[in-house]
């Protein structure tokens, strides 16, 4: 009985696992937002330990620009080659000069995946820290079909973000993503972002 009640938990945390791949784990960003007409490009690889179990989690390529005085915006283009593709789009305001710098982004994403999987998800955030070193909190709210039947994940992804930045021009952005389900353990992605910015 107890192998059989690990096996349904099991499939449970997989069949999750596999909703939630058509959604972006990462953040790239700092609490700080670009200035006016400033813009960046950039892309990040990551990977992924759901269930204990080490894997790949997929590439991103993303664009950001400073709208206005503390507000940018972005792109985000990513997925797995064959298995599931995302596009997103954001826009964060900055509430505090100096630091700690606060900020709250809400982002959209709409994605395709195999199996004639659609999703629509999203994603709260707020991060606190330096242009250096941050934290925050992200929230993944996703909805989609999947074999032409609607569905909800019923229990966000609530996710707790640490990042730091190097360099200034050319910009190296490791950063690290937990995030907690009530009906899975905690996924964990790790990423590293590259990014070039320019006026």
């Amino acid at each position: 009985m107890k192998n059989r009640l690990h096996v349904i938990l099991g499939l449970i945390s997989l069949t999750l696992f596999i909703l939630m791949q058509c959604v972006s784990f990462s953040t790239y960003q700092t609490p700080e937002t670009l200035a006016p007409g400033e813009s960046a490009f950039g892309g990040g690889v990551a990977g992924v330990v759901a269930d204990g179990s080490p894997g790949f989690g997929g590439v991103e390529l993303y664009g950001r620009h400073g709208l206005g005085p503390n507000v940018d915006g972005g792109m985000k283009l990513g997925g797995m080659p064959g298995l599931y593709y995302f596009l997103m789009a954001d826009v964060k305001y900055q509430f505090t000069g100096v630091p700690p710098i606060v900020s709250a982004d809400l982002g959209l994403s709409v994605s395709a995946g195999s199996g004639r999987t659609t999703t629509l998800a999203w994603y709260p955030m707020i991060l606190v820290g330096t242009s250096r070193l941050y934290g925050g909190v992200k929230t993944i709210l996703i909805r989609g079909t999947f074999e032409g039947e609607a569905f909800t994940v019923d229990h966000p992804l609530t996710g707790i973000v640490l990042g730091t930045r190097f360099g200034q021009k050319f910009r190296l952005l490791p950063e690290l993503d937990v995030y907690f389900s009530r009906q899975s353990s905690p996924l964990i992605f790790a990423g590293i972002g590259l990014q070039f910015n320019f006026h």
